[in-house]
């Protein structure tokens, strides 16, 4: 049947053209120590990753998104539910603003 989508929130910025995929996804609070400790990514993006959010690191910790996804046009924060926090949505649009930063730094030169 057709279960009810759950409520999420997000927030959205356009990325560089050639981004390459990536996804990071919350395992829970206090999983383990580093910058990544609450989240998991596939290995071979894990270098990209740290690269781009290392140094947002403190900002990653305050907004708590349950997930980061980019795809080739875009990068989604995503909390599960209704973020109406204003401390958490703060930090999370500098992490926006590192991803697209970061990402243009590895897309390469412009063309």
């Amino acid at each position: 049947g057709d279960a009810p989508r759950a409520l999420r929130t997000r927030a959205v910025a356009r990325l560089p053209a050639d981004t390459p995929p990536w996804r990071l996804v919350r395992r829970g609070p206090r999983r383990g120590a580093g910058l990544l400790g609450d989240y998991h990514t596939r290995a071979d993006r894990l270098a990209h990753v740290r690269h781009v959010l290392g140094p947002v690191s403190g900002h990653l910790a305050a907004a708590q998104p349950d997930a980061i996804v980019a795809d080739a046009r875009e990068v989604h924060l995503q909390w599960d539910g209704l973020l109406t926090d204003p401390a958490r949505l703060g930090p999370a649009l500098d992490v926006l603003r590192a991803i697209v930063a970061g990402d243009a730094t590895d897309a390469g030169p412009y063309r």
